[in-house]
């Protein structure tokens, strides 16, 4: 089932799927993707054929069916089932079976079906309440691309691809993930171009033979974007001055060295966010504050953020030795926890990708 996987991970990951044991309504761990940056890197690591999928730009949810009762979770394991009643009647309405777990991206849409922007998305999951107006303005679409249990079945055990097939019986075409099984690396590359343009944040490649692995990078998974992002932890935030004057609005950005399990500091930004954000951000920091000083906090590291950078550069400022340049907030993300942001060596990575481009330029 795991291919040619080294004698060593195959032992680490059958260790975690002993451990692992399903029950209907109390959520798991979703399983994590790399970040790839060349098609090259995803055919190295997954092999051809490859299973493609257009990466949504919304949010992860675990979907639990227990013949009429639908429950719905966050990657942080959280019950959100009464803030999403569009979600609960498309696990009604579309989803076959008796018990069922399933996997899947939730986004939010207009009143004209129209895909709205990730903070929307966030504003509709974070509200616990929700009025007649805002289901109307802001409907959530869910789209799952995987099957961890159905009837009885531990199938997070099983290949990808025999997931696949039984997520297609068990669910409507409407509510699933399309997929590609690309044969070249030219089908990655076009589907990479078509996506994007029609509005997703990339693409999704995944080895067939992959089992699900809870709450694990596994070297099964990849993602892969147009723009550069990172998922950072803020370790440190700076008063802002003029405009910003009266928030922490500067933030330390870090990344978790692999080797050591510590945060280590990859640079600085207060770009991106509006003032709006800028409130909520220092709302959220002064909880978790450790230390304050004239020019700021340092805070435990918990809250989130998605990074858009222009290129990696080694610097001696920062113990990780690099630091993202023109760095400014994509996203906030509060659903994710700082266990899931980018590592050390994917900052590395992206530095040697950008020394390889300019010198084949």
């Amino acid at each position: 089932m795991l291919g040619d996987l080294g004698e060593l991970v195959k032992k680490a990951l059958e260790k975690t799927l002993d451990s692992v044991s399903l029950t209907i309504f109390h959520p798991i761990k979703p399983m994590l993707a790399e970040y790839a940056y060349t098609v090259e890197e995803i055919i190295s690591k997954t092999r051809l054929p490859v299973y493609i999928e257009p990466k949504i730009d919304g949010v992860r949810l675990q979907v639990h069916k227990k013949d009429d009762e639908i429950r719905v979770f966050t990657r942080g394991l959280k019950d959100i089932t009464r803030s999403v009643p569009d979600v609960v009647e498309t696990g009604k309405t579309s989803v076959k079976g008796e018990t069922v777990i399933l996997d899947g991206e939730a986004f939010s849409v207009d009143d004209k079906g129209r895909p709205t922007p990730f903070q929307e998305t966030m504003r509709r999951i974070g509200r616990e309440k929700q009025t007649e107006d805002i289901l109307k303005q802001l409907k959530l679409v869910i789209k799952f691309f995987d099957i961890i249990y159905v009837n009885g079945e531990d199938s997070w055990s099983m290949p990808l691809a025999y997931r696949r097939r039984k997520l297609e019986t068990i669910v409507e075409p409407s509510a699933v993930n399309p997929v590609v099984v690309a044969e070249t690396a030219q089908t990655i590359i076009e589907k990479l171009h078509e996506w994007t343009s029609m509005g997703h944040e990339g693409l999704m490649a995944k080895s067939p033979n992959s089992p699900y692995v809870p709450g694990r990078r596994g070297g099964f998974w990849f993602k892969m974007k147009p723009a550069k992002t990172l998922d950072v932890v803020v370790i440190a935030a700076e008063w802002g001055h003029g405009r910003r004057q009266g928030w922490l609005s500067n933030y330390h950005l870090a990344v978790i060295d692999e080797t050591t399990g510590q945060f280590v500091p990859v640079g600085k930004t207060f770009k991106g966010l509006t003032d709006a954000e800028f409130k909520k951000m220092t709302e959220e920091l002064l909880k978790i504050k450790t230390k304050e000083f004239d020019w700021g906090v340092t805070v435990e590291p918990k809250v989130v953020l998605e990074i858009e950078y222009n290129e990696v550069q080694k610097s001696p400022r920062y113990s990780s030795g690099y630091a993202l340049r023109f760095a400014r907030v994509k996203n906030i993300r509060f659903d994710k926890s700082p266990s899931e942001v980018d590592t050390l060596e994917t900052v590395r990575k992206a530095y040697d990708q950008s020394i390889d481009t300019r010198t084949s330029s």
